[in-house]
């Protein structure tokens, strides 16, 4: 299980260099001036933040017609961290295009942000929910949403405590957050095997 977190926590720190670091060849052209080679790393990016907004609309659209054709085939949490990526990949698509080094540590406080923004929307639902049945959310299923709401909102805060922070501390941070995202894949794998998933997510 170590050796798989240390090669995820890899992979995901792969994808954020690539995604956030300007490209660059092996071998730059000596001539290369300095705004054409600033053109092309310009151009990439706003390239990869489009493929990547793409992929994840596709998910999105994909787990939503599946549950249009039966309901609840993939649980509402997992549609509700489609939606997230996709409104995720639209921030990274918008600082791509406002030109310069997107900054990583804004776009994760946004996703963040994001997910408090759902957790507290899912409290609501359940609310609802047992006005119009009494008992349909359980108790021990409302405290754990709450719960889940004041930890999303002290993600919130302490990235928001960091912004005038430095590198290190900003990327601790980050690195936190993936973490976190690596233990809840962990446990949606162990769920989603024993057809438990929808219960939790």
């Amino acid at each position: 299980m170590n050796v798989r977190r240390i090669a995820a926590i890899a992979g995901i720190l792969v994808v954020t260099v690539v995604a956030f670091q300007p490209a660059r060849s092996a071998d730059p052209p000596a001539k290369q001036s300095g705004s054409s080679a600033k053109g092309d790393t310009s151009d990439f990016a706003v390239r990869y933040a489009q493929a990547n907004l793409r992929l994840a609309e596709l998910r999105l659209e994909k787990a939503r017609e599946m549950n249009r054709k039966v309901a609840r085939t993939l649980a509402q949490g997992i549609v509700e961290l489609f939606a997230n990526d996709v409104e995720f990949a639209r921030a990274q698509l918008k600082a791509a295009q406002s030109g310069g080094t997107a900054d990583s540590f804004a776009l994760w406080l946004h996703r963040a942000e994001l997910e408090l923004e759902d957790r507290e929307q899912q409290l609501q639902v359940a609310k609802n929910a047992n006005e119009r049945v009494p008992n349909a959310f359980p108790p021990i299923d409302m405290a754990r949403i709450e719960a889940a709401i004041e930890l999303a909102r002290l993600r919130v805060e302490r990235g928001r405590e960091l912004a005038e922070a430095s590198p290190q501390e900003k990327l601790a941070w980050q690195l936190e957050m993936m973490n976190e995202g690596l233990n809840r894949v962990d446990i949606m794998v162990s769920l989603a095997i024993q057809n438990r998933l929808a219960e939790f997510f």
